[in-house]
């Protein structure tokens, strides 16, 4: 059995070519992946639409009126 060991090499070696270009293709496909997630500020719409002045909040915090923001529990069970 001369050819034992060539062929044990040849197999070996193909083996690793193999799971070098599968490593390979599936950090690319990774990379592809990460790319396709970034996101440009500019494509993001604005929220400008949003934000809303609510004319009727107190300006002071003594002004606010806390019983009537907190449910009593009577009022709750209802």
């Amino acid at each position: 059995m001369v050819h034992t060991k060539r062929r044990n090499r040849l197999k070996q070696k193909t083996i690793n070519d193999v799971v070098f270009v599968m490593t390979n293709s599936r950090l690319a496909k990774k990379k592809v992946a990460r790319k396709a997630n970034e996101y440009d500020v500019d494509d993001i719409s604005s929220d400008d639409d949003w934000v809303v002045e609510n004319d009727e909040t107190p300006s002071n915090i003594e002004d606010l009126d806390i019983d009537n923001l907190v449910p009593t529990q009577n009022e709750a069970l209802v």
